[in-house]
């Protein structure tokens, strides 16, 4: 498991300059990367605080898509 503490923050971070995530998608994927889930919870519960994660922000994107996609 990757255990250096701030490890799963930056790697969330990383994810989402990359592409909108929700947190789902974001927990699923730092699990993937063998994180412990203490350290995801925190990381989530920061990038949460910091507004880099926003999962409003996520379905309304899905939205706006599906809109331009059917148009």
């Amino acid at each position: 498991m990757n255990q250096e503490p701030g490890r799963a923050y930056v790697s969330g971070l990383t994810m989402l300059a990359r592409r909108e995530l929700s947190e789902a998608q974001l927990r699923s994927r730092l699990a993937r990367r063998q994180f412990d889930p203490d350290d995801i919870d925190d990381a989530v519960t920061r990038l949460r605080a910091e507004r880099a994660l926003d999962d409003r922000r996520v379905a309304l994107a899905c939205a706006r898509t599906e809109v331009r996609l059917r148009h």
